[in-house]
């Protein structure tokens, strides 16, 4: 009340809502305020509406949208693979991916955007073990992307999901002691035999087996300066997970997996700069 309603103000509202799985309350904002929706609200919206599992409401504000860009796309095709519908994701990026002749003519940025999105396709089918679709999108992976990061990263999940595995790997392939689950606004580490949840936002509280915990001023300031080196503004809790993780001395993983597999862009290439090596 009393917080005067902008266009930074309505996306900041609707990314937090996003955090804690709000999307029917961010759909009912973004409803009520119209004229403030832009390219950067839409994409709040978007992602709110797919952290919250409403991938049909996703789908029709995506259908809604006069000159979505793909950006846009991704965030739609992200709502979709969580809920497993795979095809109708491929079909989605599809629309705006004109083959290989049109590669070259592509910017730098469209080609990245492009391949962010088959990346969060071939996410979702090692996630839910749809060897034919993960093929396809580590083929379209590696056709688009111009960086070496991105394209180990579709050939660590390629095989994955070959081997049905959801395990952290290592450069050398082998299970690392540290495991990292992700459910709706939670992320959880697994060290030796203690679970470690965190949620979005919150560098006070985390979880050990389920009973509240505080983490010291210390280990905060530690995070926090991981945070900050990452260089990217959320603190999503799959970003506050991993950074404890590494402060407990655990060795870098070469792939972060969860069991939720699509994730915010910013988290997404984090994770790259963190974990690709």
């Amino acid at each position: 009340q009393g917080l005067e309603m902008t266009e930074q103000t309505v996306s900041a509202y609707l990314s937090a809502l996003g955090d804690y799985s709000q999307g029917e309350r961010a759909l009912q904002v973004a409803n009520d305020h119209p004229h403030l929706m832009n390219n950067a609200t839409f994409i709040s919206l978007l992602t709110a509406l797919s952290h919250s599992d409403l991938p049909d409401e996703a789908l029709s504000v995506f259908r809604g949208m006069e000159t979505p860009l793909q950006t846009h796309v991704n965030c739609t095709v992200d709502a979709l693979t969580r809920k497993g519908r795979l095809e109708e994701a491929c079909d989605l990026i599809q629309e705006l991916d004109d083959g290989e002749a049109m590669v070259q003519e592509k910017s730098e940025e469209q080609r990245s955007q492009l391949a962010f999105g088959w990346m969060t396709i071939l996410g979702g089918a090692v996630q839910h073990n749809n060897l034919e679709v993960a093929e396809r999108a580590a083929d379209q992976v590696k056709r688009l992307s111009l960086h070496q990061e991105e394209q180990k990263a579709a050939h660590i999940l390629w095989n994955l999901a070959q081997k049905g595995s959801s395990e952290l790997l290592d450069k050398t392939g082998e299970r690392l002691p540290v495991h990292l689950q992700k459910e709706q606004g939670k992320s959880t580490v697994v060290l030796g035999k203690s679970r470690i949840s965190f949620v979005a936002n919150d560098l006070i509280s985390f979880y050990i087996n389920g009973v509240p915990q505080e983490l010291g001023s210390d280990m905060r300031h530690r995070i926090r300066a991981r945070l900050q080196k990452w260089g990217n503004p959320c603190q999503h809790s799959e970003k506050i997970a991993l950074a404890f993780a590494l402060e407990q001395g655990e060795r870098h993983p070469v792939l972060f997996k969860n069991n939720n597999a699509g994730m915010c862009p910013n988290c997404h290439k984090s994770i790259l700069q963190i974990t690709i090596r």
